[in-house]
């Protein structure tokens, strides 16, 4: 046997046993979701609670969390959790909340917190509660099932709602804005928009509306 095919078969050798090894090494470091969720516990310093969970059948994947309530403050990452289809952390102080690689979110609740924007990715998203935040702008071009939506009591000076064509109920009350940008949304039923700096509002495109909440003082387009 020459050297050359030698030297080729012993390269082959060494590449394989490299190749198992890193493959060896990232299954070993790879976390499960309870691993992972002991963590967050412990960084966010959360009730250690069963109840505050719900698993898959196997339990294995982590499905939705609701962490009410609980004290927690500052900038909160959900990011490892890939599994979750729900979350609910109401009534905290959290100034940052970071879920953007959570693309099976179904349900997301943060309102009563501190949170001043928020990057949400989930094609899947049906309900989001943001309100009685800080949020100045809220990107939804990627929510597009999103059929309920409260921003009310943020600091909105512009809504863009026209990649929502299923929504159906909207509360955008108590912020700043002077338009709302909707014409593509026409199965809406329930828009709720006090307090806002609206002159007129155009509903022509609202066939569907049977609950209007608005200031006496604004002119609406029918």
């Amino acid at each position: 046997m020459n050297n050359r095919i030698v030297k080729l078969i012993i390269s082959i050798f060494v590449f394989v046993a490299i190749t198992t090894s890193v493959a060896s090494i990232n299954f070993a470091t790879k976390q499960t979701d309870r691993q992972i969720l002991n963590q967050l516990v412990r960084k966010y310093g959360v009730t250690d609670d069963s109840s505050f969970y719900t698993w898959n059948k196997n339990n294995t994947k982590l499905l939705s969390i609701s962490w009410v309530e609980q004290g927690i403050q500052g900038k909160v990452n959900l990011n490892k959790l890939r599994n979750l289809r729900r979350i609910n952390v109401e009534g905290n102080e959290i100034t940052s909340l970071n879920i953007s690689n959570l693309k099976k979110l179904s349900s997301l609740n943060f309102s009563g917190n501190l949170v001043k924007s928020i990057k949400i990715n989930s094609g899947n998203l049906v309900n989001l509660n943001c309100s009685s935040n800080q949020l100045k702008t809220l990107d939804l071009k990627k929510t597009t099932k999103l059929k309920t939506l409260n921003c009310s009591s943020n600091n909105l000076k512009s809504l863009n709602l026209n990649s929502l064509k299923k929504l159906t109920t909207l509360n955008c009350s108590k912020n700043k804005l002077r338009a709302l940008n909707f014409k593509k949304v026409v199965e809406l039923k329930y828009l709720d928009c006090v307090e806002n700096n609206f002159v007129a509002l155009d509903l022509s495109k609202q066939l569907f509306l049977e609950t209007l909440l608005c200031d006496d003082e604004v002119t609406v387009i029918r």
